[in-house]
């Protein structure tokens, strides 16, 4: 019983620092909020990660703490909480929100790769404009 009412503390700590990110004015504040929300909700789903027969509790718990692991930009630990709550049996709902928060990490991580090839690609254009394009 204590191991459930732990769980739920975490959850609810995770739920009130979440809802004050939201409505932080000062940015680096809000983001330390929302940091403490997903600690304390992927501490809620990693008590229950091999508890099955606590569905749908177990993967929504890992719902929730994949999506704050997301929005912290946390990718790997968001995609080890989904592939933790599409484990065992999900319900269809949760398991298509789970399948949603892995698709937009890869789409995340993606345009982050993009981003960091930026500078190059310019660098690039600028060295081809510096010298014209057949000088190089």
């Amino acid at each position: 019983m204590k191991h459930l009412e732990r769980i739920t503390e975490l959850h609810e700590s995770a739920m009130a620092f979440a809802e004050q990110s939201v409505l932080e004015k000062d940015p680096a504040r809000a983001g330390h909020l929302l940091r403490s929300a997903f600690e304390k909700e992927c501490s809620a789903a990693d008590l229950l990660a091999g508890s099955f027969e606590e569905e749908p509790t177990r993967s929504i718990l890992h719902r929730s703490a994949a999506t704050l692991a997301a929005e912290c930009r946390e990718y790997a630990e968001a995609e080890r909480l989904v592939d933790q709550g599409l484990a065992g049996n999900p319900p269809a709902d949760i398991g298509e929100e789970l399948t949603d928060v892995r698709q937009r990490v890869r789409r995340a991580l993606a345009a982050e790769e993009r981003h960091a090839r930026m500078p190059r690609a310019i660098g690039a254009l600028r060295k081809v404009r510096k010298t014209g394009p057949h000088d190089t």
